[in-house]
């Protein structure tokens, strides 16, 4: 839950989840992100959750990280720690999720500008085919890069036109691959404890992030959840 909807109206349960959120941060003070040495290339991974918050609003993220030149296509995002993440409440009401995953590409992106130009004025060239976006909802993908025939998009291309000129014009190259890979959805919706579990040992083997924003409720590590963590936690990270 993103506090900041509820400090209006906050109710019981917003407490009872603030306090759960101090807990965690008491018995767990030593969160960390693990940076590896990169060729300065900034990626973004995107991601929405449709219908997540309070009256009917969706949440967008961004994982910004920098990794090495990657000579494949589309292009592969080596794991790193976060140099920035960008989690908000979309604006208006979106009407469907790949409007409201076109929504979130848009905002990432207009994030990412003075990044991109603090690392060029620093010495770190960025790729002439583009900046790499991962996404994993097709229907946004296609949309922006022009591969299906607009229709019922049409309203929404409007609001998000300059999202679709700038990767026509190659400033930014955006692909899709598979949920497994989008690391956003860790910021935009709500996990079981395997999953926190299996983040935080995937830091070890292939650093990324750490302990840094998990809260969960203590219980024991169910069977099911063994049984998740075993049949995710290798291969989960491309290579």
């Amino acid at each position: 839950m993103k506090f900041s909807n509820q400090q209006a109206k906050p109710t019981e349960k917003t407490m009872k989840e603030c306090r759960q959120l101090m807990d965690y941060l008491y018995t767990d003070p030593k969160a960390f992100i693990h940076f590896n040495a990169s060729d300065m290339i900034l990626s973004l991974v995107s991601d929405a959750a449709y219908l997540v918050l309070p009256d009917t609003r969706a949440r967008c993220a961004t994982l910004y990280t920098l990794t090495d030149i990657s000579t494949s296509e589309p292009p592969t995002i080596k794991p790193n720690g976060p140099v920035h993440v960008l989690v908000k409440t979309i604006h208006g009401f979106p009407a469907s999720a790949s409007e409201a995953e076109t929504a979130c590409i848009f905002l990432g992106a207009q994030e990412a500008f003075p990044m991109l130009n603090t690392l060029v004025e620093l010495g770190h060239p960025q790729p002439s085919c583009g900046t790499p976006i991962k996404t994993d909802n097709s229907a946004a993908h296609d949309i922006l890069t022009a591969q299906v025939c607009m229709k019922h998009s049409k309203a929404f291309d409007m609001c998000y036109h300059w999202i679709k000129d700038i990767i026509a014009q190659g400033q930014f190259n955006l692909f899709w691959a598979s949920g497994k890979q989008i690391f956003g959805d860790y910021f935009t919706k709500h996990h079981p404890l395997a999953h926190h579990l299996l983040i935080t040992i995937s830091s070890h083997s292939q650093p990324c992030i750490s302990h840094a924003r998990v809260c969960w409720s203590a219980h024991t590590l169910h069977i099911a959840d063994h049984d998740y963590l075993q049949s995710h936690v290798t291969g989960y990270f491309p290579q």
